[in-house]
C-alpha cells in the first residue's frame, strides 16, 4: 500500500462501517472516544464487518496494518516505537 518515502501522515482515529461509510475523529482522540460517538449515533461500534482504522492527511481511511505501513514509510513520529504490526493510537499520541 505504501511505498519508502510516503509523505502521507494518520491525522485521526476512524471506524469503516460495514456499509462503507466512515466515522472519525481528529488526533488526539482515540478509538475509544470514537466507538462511544458512534454509540451515541445509534451505531454499533462492534457491528460485524466493521473495521477500526485511521484516516490519512488526505481523508483516506487505512485499517490497522496499512496504517503501521504508512507510519514507518512515511517516518512519521511514534511514542511507541516498539509497536510491531498493527498500529493503535496509544502508539502516536
Amino acid at each position: 500500500m505504501s511505498v519508502m518515502g510516503d509523505s502521507r501522515r494518520i491525522t485521526g482515529v476512524a471506524l469503516r462501517l460495514a456499509d462503507g461509510s466512515m466515522v472519525s475523529l481528529p488526533a488526539p482522540f482515540r478509538h475509544h472516544h470514537l466507538f462511544s460517538m458512534s454509540a451515541l449515533l445509534g451505531i454499533d461500534p462492534d457491528g460485524i464487518g466493521h473495521t477500526p482504522g485511521f484516516t490519512t492527511d488526505q481523508g483516506v481511511f487505512v485499517d490497522r496494518t496499512a496504517a503501521m505501513d504508512l507510519v514507518k514509510a512515511s517516518g512519521q513520529r511514534m511514542r511507541n516505537e516498539s509497536a510491531q504490526r498493527e498500529l493503535f493510537s496509544e502508539d502516536l499520541w
